[in-house]
């Protein structure tokens, strides 16, 4: 039977079958997720999940504001509405703005 030593807690875990690598298992005793790294010693190592780095953020908001762009042409929206919109908010405002003496 083939087994490996848990880099996190020192356990022997234990294959049933001949590993490869790549392959992902759970420690018995310190339950730490690790990847098999090499066969021959079988070394594991702990399982890293990749962190985004920001890079990748800045390229979706492009992509987004791009998309919303595309998205308003296609449907006929124009400027005229957020206008229109616009001088409704002004104009609440101004009323608003109004004492109960000016009524």
């Amino acid at each position: 039977m083939l087994y490996a030593i848990c880099p996190a807690c020192g356990e022997d875990v234990r294959f049933r079958e001949q590993p490869q690598v790549g392959q992902n298992m759970v420690c018995p005793r310190c339950k730490e997720l690790l990847a098999v790294v090499t066969l021959d010693p079988i070394i594991l190592e702990l399982y890293k999940i990749t962190v985004n780095n920001g890079w990748m953020n800045e390229d979706k908001q492009e992509g987004a504001k791009r998309h919303d762009r595309k998205v308003k042409n296609r449907h006929g929206e124009n400027d005229d509405f957020d206008e229109r919109e616009n001088d409704l908010k002004k104009a609440l405002k101004k009323s608003k703005s109004r004492s109960r003496m000016d009524w």
